[in-house]
């Protein structure tokens, strides 16, 4: 959607969750009339695309020149569409966006042939989550979806086999990822990203029975390489920076080929403008 208003100019980007009654609600807002066939779940979890406006900063109208003389009529255009299509492509480069209110915290530990997740909603609004139990052939485990209020924490078992992908997927991108394998030596590690007065902080907990000896590696955006060792029966805590807002994480183990642990996501960052 592309909301063209003076309060718009800039040509920011906003992620807040909207779907097909979002226009509703903004008309809603607009003449105090309410419709009554919005469910309040949808009202729970969607916006009402006033997040895209900016009212106390109007943008200026640009400055009109003398318009030409009215050119002479030419021939209606007929494009030729090329031999070899491709798809577009993505405009290169990064927008300014406005600020999002979501912010997620997951983990996954295994336990007696389950995946126990647990996710919290460290926003200000109500979110959507879903979790898919890919690889998930032996147990027939099928996908899970849940709403968390602002503050609240919410936890599902997930049967695996052998081995297992988890992925839950959030509002703005949200995207956690744990793939491993029982008989791995890292079955009992896991990795919570932490979200705290806008700080990212990567927990590593060790529930094994030796030393897990894991790396750190930003997938894209800033972070670079660490590497951590944790003692069983302890955690250890790692730092991240943002990238205006924004990581994408991985995680492995040294002595366990399968374990893979992978947060992307973005929390807003006060000291720079957030970027889309």
């Amino acid at each position: 959607m592309t909301v063209v208003s003076p309060w718009t100019v800039g040509g920011y980007v906003d992620s807040r969750l909207a779907d097909h009654t979002s226009a509703l609600r903004f008309l809603e807002r607009w003449t105090g009339v309410q419709e009554p066939n919005i469910s309040s779940w949808r009202r729970q979890v969607a916006g009402d695309l006033t997040s895209a406006f900016d009212f106390k900063h109007a943008g200026k109208p640009p400055t009109l020149q003398q318009p030409d003389s009215v050119p002479a009529p030419i021939k209606r255009w007929q494009p030729n569409p090329p031999a070899d299509q491709t798809i577009p492509e993505q405009e290169a480069g990064r927008k300014d966006s406005r600020r999002t209110p979501y912010a997620t915290s997951v983990s996954a530990r295994f336990d007696d042939g389950e995946i126990e997740v647990s996710i919290s909603n460290r926003g200000t609004v109500a979110a959507p989550y879903a979790v898919y139990p890919f690889a998930a052939a032996e147990t027939e485990s099928k996908p899970q979806h849940l709403t968390i209020e602002p503050g609240g924490t919410k936890r599902v078992s997930v049967p695996v086999g052998e081995t297992w992908d988890v992925v839950v997927q959030g509002p703005d991108r949200f995207w956690y990822e744990a793939r491993g394998s029982q008989s791995g030596s890292a079955a009992g590690v896991d990795v919570t990203p932490l979200i705290d007065r806008h700080k990212l902080r990567i927990t590593v907990g060790n529930d094994a029975e030796r030393t897990a000896k894991v790396q750190l590696i930003s997938r894209a955006y800033e972070g670079g390489k660490r590497s951590v060792k944790v003692r069983a029966g302890s955690e250890a805590e790692v730092p991240w920076p943002l990238d205006h807002g924004w990581f994408d994480v991985e995680v492995t183990c040294e002595d366990d080929p399968t374990f893979i642990r992978r947060v992307t996501g973005r929390i807003d960052h006060p000291s720079k403008p957030l970027t889309a």
